[in-house]
C-alpha cells in the first residue's frame, strides 16, 4: 500500500460534479396523491399501492363516526394500522384527520367543542409513535375537508386551544400546519410562541392574486394583525416557518395564466416543498404541455419541490503539511431541508470525516465544507466520495448530481 507522505500536490480526478435534470426521490419533499379511508368503514386499501418513486402521502382519515363520542379502542387501532401500512412501505405522511369529506363541515362536527379536543388527545398520542415518518399534520380536524373553514370552532380562542392540545398530545413531536396565516394570527398575538410552532398549506395555489381568499388584498398596515393580508406581506409572514415546516398543497386552475418562469417565481417565492399530483389536472396538463429547457415545467417543478442537494465543486487542497478535502453544496430547491443532515467523506469504504449540513435555503444558497484528510487513510488512486443523511433516523438523502446513488463519487486520489 502506498501512502502520500511525501507527495507535495494531491489531486481529483475521475468524476465530473454535473446537475442531473432527474427528479431525485427524497424523503419528505415531492409530488403526492391522496390516500382517504373511514373509521369504522371497510379496510380496502390497507396495505395500499404503492406507486413507483412515491415518497410522500396524504393521509386523509374520516373520523365522523365518532363525532358525538369518544374514539372506541377499535377505531384508534384502526387508525394505528392506517399508519403503520404506510410507515412499512416506506412513505413519509402528510395527515390530515377530518369530520367532512362532503364539503358540509357545520353539520359533520361534534356539537361539542370539548368533543373535538378529546379527539384530538386521542389520536396525537398515536401520532407521537409514528413521528419519524409524519410530515406534518394539516388543519384541526375542523371544518369542510379538515380545511379550517364552515366551522363554528374558528374563534381565536377555539383555535388557539385546539392546537395547545395538538402540542401537548404529541409531545410536541409533530409539526402542524394551518390553512391560512389569518387563522393562527386569530389564535396567537405577535410574537407569541405559537406563531414559531405552526406552518400553513394551501389547497388554492396560482388560482388568482389572493389564492382563492387564502391571502387578501390590502398590506398588513391596512388591515390589521387579524385579517388576511397581500400577498407579499403574507410571504414575509410565512418566510420563517417555511424553513421548519413544509408549505405546500394543491394548485387550481384559475385566473392567472402563467409563464413557466411565473410559475417557477412563485414556487420559489413560497418555498413548496410538496404538490398534489392529480389536482387540479387542468394546471398540471398544461406545465406538461411548457417546456423549461429540455424538460417539461412539471418535471422541472417535480424535481425541484422541497430540497435539492447539488454538489458543485470538490477538491483537494493543501495548508502547511495537511491536505484537506473541500466541496461546495448547493441547494438547487424551491425550499430548504426541515431536518438536520449529516455530511460525510468517505475514503472507499470508510467514513474519514462528518459534519453538520449548515440549512441550505432555497434558490441555489452553497455552502462550503472542507474536511482534513488523515495521511493513514489515503492510498494510491483512493476513491472519495459524499453521504448525506437525516441525523434523527438516518435516512439516506441522495445528491441530484448525475450518477449519484447512496453515495457521490468525487474523485480519485491522485
Amino acid at each position: 500500500m502506498m501512502l502520500f507522505t511525501k507527495k507535495n500536490n494531491l489531486r481529483l480526478t475521475g468524476a465530473t460534479l454535473a446537475e442531473s435534470q432527474a427528479n431525485v426521490p427524497t424523503p419528505g419533499r415531492g409530488w403526492y396523491r391522496i390516500y382517504s379511508y373511514s373509521l369504522g368503514g371497510d379496510t380496502d386499501g390497507i396495505p395500499p399501492v404503492r406507486y413507483e418513486g412515491e415518497t410522500l402521502a396524504l393521509v386523509m382519515i374520516d373520523i365522523g363516526a365518532y363525532r358525538e363520542q369518544a374514539i372506541a379502542a377499535e377505531g384508534l387501532e384502526e387508525f394505528r394500522q392506517i399508519l403503520a401500512s404506510f410507515v412499512n412501505m416506506g412513505v413519509d405522511i402528510i395527515l390530515r384527520a377530518v369530520y367532512d369529506t362532503q364539503g358540509r363541515g357545520m353539520e359533520r362536527e361534534p356539537s361539542r367543542f370539548s368533543q373535538v379536543l378529546e379527539h384530538i388527545g386521542q389520536i396525537g398520542t398515536i401520532l407521537a409513535e409514528y413521528a419519524d415518518h409524519i410530515l406534518l399534520f394539516q388543519g384541526l380536524l375542523v371544518g369542510s375537508w379538515g380545511e379550517m373553514h364552515a366551522s363554528k370552532f374558528l374563534s381565536g380562542k377555539h383555535l388557539r386551544e385546539m392546537a395547545e392540545k395538538f402540542f401537548e398530545a404529541t409531545e410536541g413531536k409533530i409539526r402542524l400546519a394551518f390553512r391560512t396565516p389569518a387563522l393562527l394570527r386569530k389564535a396567537a398575538k405577535e410574537g407569541d410562541k405559537l406563531c414559531g410552532s405552526v406552518g400553513f398549506f394551501d389547497d388554492a395555489l396560482l388560482a388568482d392574486g389572493t389564492h382563492m381568499g387564502t391571502f387578501g388584498l390590502l398590506p398588513k398596515a391596512e388591515a390589521g394583525w387579524e385579517q388576511a393580508w397581500c400577498l407579499e406581506d403574507e410571504c414575509a409572514f410565512m418566510e420563517e416557518a417555511a424553513s421548519r415546516i413544509p408549505f405546500g398543497g394543491e394548485v387550481v386552475a384559475g385566473a392567472l395564466e402563467l409563464s413557466a418562469e411565473a410559475v417557477i417565481a412563485q414556487l420559489l417565492q413560497f418555498h413548496v416543498s410538496y404538490l398534489n399530483c392529480t389536482h387540479d389536472m387542468v394546471c398540471l396538463e398544461r406545465w406538461k404541455r411548457m417546456s423549461v429547457g429540455n424538460v417539461s415545467l412539471y418535471d422541472y417543478v417535480g424535481a425541484h419541490l422541497g430540497y435539492r442537494f447539488v454538489a458543485e465543486r470538490a477538491e483537494i487542497m493543501r495548508k502547511g503539511k495537511e491536505y484537506f478535502f473541500e466541496t461546495v453544496i448547493a441547494n438547487r430547491g424551491f425550499a430548504c431541508c426541515p431536518k438536520e443532515l449529516t455530511l460525510s467523506l468517505y475514503v472507499g469504504e470508510r467514513e474519514a470525516a462528518a459534519a453538520v449540513l449548515r440549512p441550505l435555503l432555497s434558490g441555489g444558497q452553497q455552502g462550503v465544507y472542507r474536511f482534513l484528510l488523515k495521511e493513514e487513510l489515503l492510498t494510491e488512486n483512493a476513491p472519495l466520495s459524499l453521504g448525506l443523511r437525516t441525523k434523527d433516523g438516518g435516512r439516506v438523502i441522495v445528491f441530484a448530481n448525475e450518477g449519484a446513488g447512496r453515495r457521490l463519487f468525487v474523485g480519485n486520489v491522485l
